[in-house]
């Protein structure tokens, strides 16, 4: 009997991800996570419920992870907080509209919504976060 083929991660963590913080690490961690079950739902070509349900999950984990990150940049007095915090809002904004397209247009649409995603998540990781590392750096949470 052959073994099933092992499940391929659309996202794998890598260093260069860090924002040299434990718990934003760790919460970056988890949206990975999520959209790699995002990911495994749309290669098993499941229903639509399984798929909306993990579009769901990722919004709402993104919104408990914003309002943490909004939280440290507040506290270590970041310059450019309300930009970021614009960049989340419009986030916050557009999952909801790609959950309900993704429900009407099932199948036409399914690669397209995990890759504005995937492509949002480390954009906004690599290029946006990182504009807060330095002014966290002396926080006690600190990844070494």
């Amino acid at each position: 009997m052959e073994k099933p083929a092992a499940k391929s991660h659309a996202l794998v963590w890598k260093d260069r991800y860090s924002v040299r913080n434990a718990e934003i690490d760790r919460q970056h961690r988890t949206i990975f996570g999520l959209l790699n079950k995002l990911y495994e739902s749309l290669q098993d070509k499941e229903s639509v419920a399984p798929v909306a349900e993990m579009l769901e999950r990722l919004s709402e984990y993104a919104i408990v992870h914003f309002r943490s990150e909004e939280s440290l940049m507040e506290a270590n007095n970041f310059p450019e907080l309300e930009a970021h915090r614009t960049e989340h809002n419009k986030f916050r904004h557009k999952v909801p509209q790609l959950k309900r397209d993704f429900e009407q247009t099932f199948g036409d649409m399914t690669i397209d919504v995990f890759v504005f995603l995937k492509d949002w998540w480390i954009n906004h990781i690599l290029t946006t976060d990182q504009k807060y590392v330095p002014y966290i750096s002396g926080n006690s949470d600190q990844e070494g």
